[in-house]
């Protein structure tokens, strides 16, 4: 009912349509957080689909204290349950501008970053943190990463552009994809490559990859970054730009040297993952 009827709030042209009154929109707005929360793995995805469609049509204008609500459940001391949830929300509200244009994805992404990433920050130590194999940390180090994803690529907000948050962002996606994988998911005594492949722990690592071939891509050449960017007032991203190439880039290229020679020695990487590592040193 919601994805179908949610953006109509009046029949059209007098034709008998379901139309969704606004005390029942009131209750729903603020009722969808809770359940995500409760929803279990079969629904939450519904449930988000419902959340993606309210946001696109009412975020943030009739939903003032959704994002407050959101960033209280990204308590590294709440229940694993709330902060999924939450998280889940986020993903929801950062993957409505992944493809907007600059002007209606800056206002939106300026109030949800400051609001969400310094918790996102602690849920991710915790779960780099975790026992290794722990799936429901991974699960949630998934989501987070996919939340940087939609937040940057089109571009680097602003509140990434900030030196200090930006590597320490670029920090945590180092140590994603240096982390070993439980002993479940590697390629190892006949198992299948493309179903270990599918394991959450390689899904966390391909995302954290495909981040670091966007950034290879747009901002690897600051040459490049500086001639289209310089005279569109967004010097921000040139200074970005010089400092991937300069700080980080030789890093992240030694530490894919490294996991490829150990991937000749024991064959450890699935052939997807291999073909995104390889991606970044081609660019």
């Amino acid at each position: 009912m919601v994805n179908k009827h949610w953006e109509r709030d009046k029949p059209i042209d007098g034709a008998e349509q379901w139309v969704i009154a606004e005390d029942e929109r009131v209750f729903v707005r603020s009722s969808i957080l809770e359940a995500l929360v409760q929803a279990d793995s079969r629904c939450r995805p519904v449930i988000a689909e419902s959340l993606r469609r309210i946001a696109a049509n009412d975020f943030p204008d009739k939903m003032p204290t959704f994002l407050q609500e959101v960033a209280q459940r990204m308590d590294v001391a709440a229940p694993p349950e709330q902060i999924h949830g939450a998280l889940v929300a986020l993903r929801v509200l950062t993957k409505n501008y992944e493809y907007a244009a600059s002007e209606k994805r800056d206002g939106p992404l300026s109030q949800i970053l400051p609001a969400t990433f310094p918790r996102m920050v602690a849920l991710m130590e915790a779960t780099l943190s975790a026992p290794c194999g722990d799936e429901k940390s991974a699960e949630m180090q998934k989501v987070m990463i996919k939340v940087v994803w939609s937040s940057l690529h089109q571009s680097v907000p602003r509140y990434l552009q900030d030196g200090q948050v930006f590597m320490q962002w670029m920090s945590l996606l180092y140590r994603v994809i240096e982390a070993p994988v439980p002993d479940q998911a590697k390629v190892l005594g006949g198992r299948d490559a493309d179903d270990v492949g599918k394991l959450v722990f390689w899904k966390c690592k391909r995302w954290a990859a495909q981040i670091l071939h966007r950034l290879f891509q747009k901002y690897g050449n600051p040459k490049t970054c500086e001639k289209q960017f310089k005279d569109k007032g967004r010097e921000g991203e040139v200074v970005l730009s010089r400092a991937f190439h300069d700080q980080l880039a030789n890093s992240f290229l030694q530490m894919f040297m490294q996991i490829f020679g150990l991937h000749t020695i024991s064959c450890r990487l699935t052939k997807t993952i291999f073909q995104i590592y390889l991606t970044p040193m081609e660019s």
